[in-house]
């Protein structure tokens, strides 16, 4: 899983259409359980498809992983302030903007690793005419 996140993520960075396209091939069932999950994080606002995705056990996941895991930012995205709301201990919130399109373009490595609980939140780009 971890490959195709990664050949996502290039594609998106190089601006490669249909890069969001699904597999032509179903997964194969090996037999085994669905592997475990660190929790849950979860995705809304202009994406393609909100909703929460599982942390995976064995890695790490990244704000934009779980933009591109929600199938990308839709037409009128901000790509500028994607918000990070993470829980702190003392029941409050801490929101953090994470700038994707710097990130994608290399001029930051402001990539948030997620924790069990996060909301990413994308919002809607404001035009004027």
């Amino acid at each position: 899983m971890m490959k195709r996140l990664l050949s996502l993520l290039a594609a998106v960075a190089v601006g490669i259409p249909g890069a969001f396209a699904a597999p032509d091939a179903p997964p194969q069932d090996s037999g085994q359980t669905a592997t475990s999950s660190k929790g849950t994080i979860y995705v809304k606002g202009r994406v393609r498809c909100q909703g929460a995705i599982d942390l995976p056990e064995d890695g790490t996941l990244t704000v934009s992983q779980a933009i591109l895991l929600a199938g990308g930012f839709d037409t009128y995205a901000n790509q500028r302030r994607v918000r990070l709301v993470r829980k702190t201990s003392d029941s409050q919130t801490e929101t953090t903007i994470v700038n994707i399109r710097e990130l994608r373009e290399g001029l930051t490595c402001n990539d948030p690793r997620l924790q069990k609980d996060d909301t990413v939140i994308v919002p809607e780009i404001l035009v004027n005419f």
